[in-house]
Order: structure tokens, then sequence, then C-alpha cells
């Protein structure tokens, strides 16, 4: 019982610790867009039971593993971070993803992109732009499952989970 839990209370050190390296190296996040009001449609790890149902049905991961903004297709978007793009396409769905490595090891994901200005191997300061968010249903970029203009925005700790962005943002 012992060994158990010093395990479950290493492991939740080191995940607060991972958390915390992003957090100290970039001390936070850029906002993606210049627009600092844009609207969250949907959080992280939403469990509105339309939206739970709605994500199974589509076979999307539930619960929902990033933010959604609200934001006009064409919208100009910017890095987070410094880091290195390691993925410029699109998913296994379809719609276009830019991937960033930060230098601490997270990962950070923009979808639905109607526009994309970096290649694999890029690096990108804070703040250069990386592409132009989509949605809309049936544009290109978009993606099959997508019901409206919108950028989804992803965060990866170094075990590859996603973790929560919002605390992540500079205020």
């Amino acid at each position: 019982m012992t060994t158990k839990l010093f395990l479950v209370v290493g492991v939740l050190q080191a995940l607060t610790l991972s958390q915390t390296a992003l957090a100290d190296e970039a001390k936070c996040l850029d906002w993606p867009v210049t627009d600092r009001s844009a609207q969250i449609s949907q959080r992280f790890h939403d469990t509105r039971p339309e939206i739970v149902q709605a994500r199974k049905k589509l076979g999307l991961s539930v619960p929902h593993d990033g933010l959604d903004l609200a934001i006009p297709a064409g919208t100009t978007l910017y890095a987070l971070s410094d880091g290195v793009v390691i993925m410029a396409g699109p998913d296994k769905f379809g719609a276009n993803v830019i991937q960033v490595r930060t230098s601490s090891g997270y990962v950070y994901h923009l979808g639905h992109l109607s526009a994309m200005v970096r290649r694999v191997g890029d690096k990108v300061r804070r703040g250069d732009i990386l592409g132009a968010s989509g949605g809309e249903p049936g544009a290109y970029g978009s993606g099959p499952y997508t019901n409206g203009a919108h950028l989804h925005l992803g965060v990866y700790n170094l075990a590859g989970q996603a973790v929560d962005p919002e605390p992540l943002f500079c205020r």
C-alpha cells in the first residue's frame, strides 16, 4: 500500500513539475490570435452530454482534448511560443494542423487551418505567423467534423497527454 501511494504521489509530482516546466520556460503561452476577446466555444474536457454524444457518434476523442476558439475563417494565427514545427499538413481526419514542439518538450497543436505558411523543421519564434484559421464545413483544411469557423488548440505534455491550455496562457 505504501509503495502504491508513493508511486501515485510521484506521478502527480512529475506531472506538476512537467506542467510547470512549460510555464517556467516561456512564462506563459501567447494567445494564437490578435483578438484577445475571441470566444471559447468548447473548453478542454467539455462534458456537456450533447457534446460527448456527438463526439462519440463521430468517433472523435472523448473528452475534447483542447479548446475551440470561435473565430472567422482566414484569421491570422501566431506561434504561442518558440519551438520547431513537427507537423504541418492534414491529420488522420483530413483537417490541416500545425504542431510545434517547444524546447521543454511540450507540443502545441492548431487545427482546422485554411492556410499554413510553415513546414516541418521550421524554427518559429513567439508571435511568428503560422497560418490562417478555417473550420467552415466543407472548406479546404477543415476536415469532415466541423460545424463552423473555429480554431482547435491543443497542448500536450512530455508524455503526449493533452493538458488544459487555458491556465498556460499569458493573461
